[in-house]
């Protein structure tokens, strides 16, 4: 047999493969729809009087050690007992997206303020406090009136802040303040709110995605700009690194799913078929498939060897659907969270809904799984982030609570996130200004 014969043949065994992998996904998912499980889900910590602002992001540290979560300000915890380790306040505005380095040395966020930052784990904690929770702004950097609200001691330490015990005047230059070092690198170049943030496996690169409508992709060491990927019509609010670093993707606002050549910088694919802008972008750790989700309601499952679509899961409802996604590392288990207050367990295999996990009072903003996949994280807007023992990711098959979900409250207490995330479900927002002074008063705490 000739070569173009062998590689002919692997082709039409790949397609035939991939459909079966479709047809299975389809079926099963219409035979999940004539049943249901439950669960009861105990969350080990659940971080009440936390941010005071809504909830935008949840992430593990690759040594499942830690868990951060991004409002006004980053929080670090201790994933073990759920304390605060330290507060990093360093953005002037809403933190939208955070992801630590593969290493576990570095933090990086990106925020409203159109800035990203690299934060050094190691400088900050040794400036914590023993016995308080350390708030830690760069000097000459803004700082949020975020502040925790629990009963804990609390001790601020800004670039003015004394760093002698006796408490005189620091007299030596600022860029000899430990705090100077607390903050590696301050990217700057793009001209509007950075909505995303990823680390590429080897921790040197960050890629950015921005409401400029851009991708940039960044020297972690030197700050500077390695390639600037256009091609998106809208704001791009999510992006995701294939686990061999090779592939950069990224959607937004357009609809469409752009896979880039991290190499090159080339759009290898662009991957059409939601309905409605992109809100979440995951992919499995051996780099097969992607799943994205939706404010058209759906989670998408593609194969990122050809591109094609293997499966579509009506995963969530409400006016902005689905609004986070995650695979567990071990590639079983997909977990979405969505504007219907409501966290739900996807069999990565056949597409069967495993679990519907109740617990938010608000939209699920963010999900993460922990590196081992024995504990899951969500946040939300309802101010608070809860973490869960491994009874809901190892055993995810044993039960679910029952859908319950108000429309008409659903509608009520959610409608500022239209000016948070970006009206971008194509619903007319009747009343913006009646909805601004809305969420005045709830960041005023009224």
């Amino acid at each position: 047999m000739s070569q173009d014969q062998t590689e002919e043949a692997a082709r039409a065994s790949r397609a035939g493969t991939h459909a079966e992998a479709s047809s299975s996904f389809k079926s099963k998912t219409r035979a999940q729809e004539q049943r249901e499980q439950q669960i009861q889900v105990t969350p080990n910590h659940r971080l009440l009087n936390s941010h005071n602002y809504p909830v935008t992001c949840v992430v593990f540290s690759p040594n499942n050690e830690l868990l951060a979560t991004a409002s006004r300000d980053v929080r670090i915890y201790d994933a073990k007992t759920g304390d605060i380790k330290v507060i990093l306040d360093g953005h002037g505005g809403l933190v939208r997206s955070i992801s630590f380095t593969p290493d576990g040395r570095l933090l990086c966020s990106g925020s409203d303020d159109c800035v990203a930052l690299v934060w050094s784990l190691e400088h900050c904690f040794v400036l914590c406090v023993p016995g308080k929770i350390t708030t830690l702004t760069p000097p000459g950097g803004p700082s949020s009136a975020n502040l925790p609200t629990n009963d804990q001691k609390t001790t601020t330490i800004t670039g003015n802040t004394p760093q002698n015990a006796g408490g005189k005047e620091a007299t030596a230059s600022q860029n000899f303040s430990p705090l100077s070092r607390i903050v590696q690198r301050v990217l700057k170049r793009h001209h509007k709110p950075v909505l995303a943030v990823a680390t590429t496996p080897d921790s040197k690169y960050l890629i950015t995605g921005s409401a400029d409508k851009t991708v940039r992709v960044w020297d972690v060491c030197t700050g500077y700009i390695m390639a600037t990927l256009r091609g998106h019509t809208g704001e791009v609010s999510t992006v995701a690194v294939t686990p061999n670093g090779r592939r950069i993707m990224s959607s937004g606002a357009d609809k469409v799913i752009f896979v880039w050549d991290f190499v090159t910088g080339e759009c290898k694919r662009a991957l059409r078929g939601h309905k409605a802008p992109v809100s979440c972008l995951a992919v499995a750790p051996d780099g097969h498939f992607l799943v994205s989700g939706s404010h058209d309601r759906t989670l998408r499952v593609w194969d990122l060897i050809n591109g094609n679509e293997l499966a579509t899961l009506s995963a969530h409802t409400g006016a902005y659907g689905v609004l986070s996604c995650a695979v567990s590392s071990d590639g079983s288990t997909i977990m979405s969270g969505g504007y219907d207050n409501l966290v739900k367990m996807w069999d990565a295999t056949s597409g069967l809904a495993l679990a519907t996990i109740q617990g938010h009072r608000h939209m699920v903003s963010s999900v993460a799984f922990s590196q081992d996949s024995t504990h899951l994280a969500t946040a939300g807007r309802d101010d608070e982030s809860t973490a869960a023992g491994s009874d809901a990711a190892s055993n995810p098959k044993h039960a679910t609570e029952r859908l319950r979900t108000s429309q008409k409250e659903d509608a009520q207490n959610n409608r500022h996130w239209a000016m948070l995330f970006g009206d971008n479900s194509g619903r007319e927002d009747q009343d913006r200004g009646g909805a601004l002074q809305r969420l005045s008063s709830l960041v005023r705490g009224n």
